[in-house]
């Protein structure tokens, strides 16, 4: 599920993407303002949609530190315009982007390789010693903790939602509900409840299709095509669903030491009789820290 998505107003790449995938039939609702509350402790610090509305407030709830968030919100705008660099390094031949990386040229290029490659945690403490200020430009939690998380993704989600938040009506199943109406349009097909038991890989190591278990007994189905994504992470990915003899290859060994596991996490939903209005509920998301040394938890 999701609990909101950002850069959903008219006009914008992603809605306009998403309003092409779905025929439009997704409604989107933008939150009130503040659409994000953050406790720090017994400190509480809001946030505001808007591009100028969302720097006024954090500015009025830190009046010492306006540099340091003029800063932060630059940073964050060149990062988002340089994005696109990002995925022509992908593009280009491995030994060139290698070059690049390992001569350090790369930096020459673009601020945000530099940005990537610098903890959040890091770049925080040269902009502000204000600690509070440190945990709200951090507090949108993505599986690693500030010291180890990366300056680049952290200016991202910032700037991802300074527009503020929305949520689809009927909640987030609604865009799977709408987008498989366009997948089985264009001849896809959509398996649920069809766990994927293994990758199925041909004689020359090639992923060529996937088997998923049938009902709740033991009988499989393969399924192949000629592109397969895997979602499952890279952990499960490699150590689970490859073949044994690809589990213990020494190519997939020496990958999976180059990574290590995220943060865990879990969800706890609750059903409450009665609408917001009745219930006086806020539809502001909380999010509840013990103190601010989000890095020490």
């Amino acid at each position: 599920g999701i609990h909101y998505v950002g850069q959903m107003h008219e006009g914008s790449v992603l809605r306009v993407a998403l309003d092409q995938l779905t025929d439009g039939q997704l409604c989107w609702h933008r939150l009130p303002d503040p659409y994000d509350e953050v406790s720090l402790g017994p400190r509480r610090y809001q946030l505001h949609s808007g591009k100028v509305d969302f720097v006024t407030a954090l500015e009025e709830q830190f009046p010492n530190e306006k540099e340091a968030i003029k800063e932060f919100m630059r940073l964050s705008k060149v990062a988002s315009r340089h994005v696109p660099l990002l995925v022509l390094l992908k593009m280009v031949p491995l030994w060139l982007a290698s070059f690049l990386v390992h001569t350090g040229l790369i930096y020459w290029i673009s601020p945000i390789f530099h940005m990537a490659a610098t903890s959040h945690g890091q770049a925080m403490a040269q902009l502000t010693a204000d600690p509070d200020l440190r945990a709200l430009l951090s507090y949108i939690f993505y599986g690693m903790a500030p010291q180890d998380s990366s300056f680049m993704v952290n200016l991202l989600m910032v700037h991802h939602y300074k527009r503020g938040a929305w949520y689809p009506r009927g909640g987030g199943s609604e865009i799977a509900f709408q987008l498989a109406t366009t997948i089985q349009q264009a001849g896809g097909t959509l398996l649920v409840r069809a766990p994927v038991t293994r990758i199925l890989v041909s004689s020359t190591g090639a992923a060529v299709g996937v088997a998923v278990q049938k009902g709740s007994g033991k009988e499989e189905v393969e399924i192949f095509a000629p592109v397969i994504i895997s979602d499952a992470g890279i952990f499960n990915t490699f150590s689970k669903l490859l073949p044994p003899p690809l589990r213990s290859h020494p190519g997939v060994h020496s990958l999976l030491t180059t990574v290590q596991h995220g943060m865990g996490s879990f969800l706890v939903f609750v059903g409450l009789r009665g609408s917001a209005a009745e219930l006086d509920l806020p539809p502001t998301n909380f999010w509840i820290y013990p103190h601010n040394d989000l890095d020490g938890m």
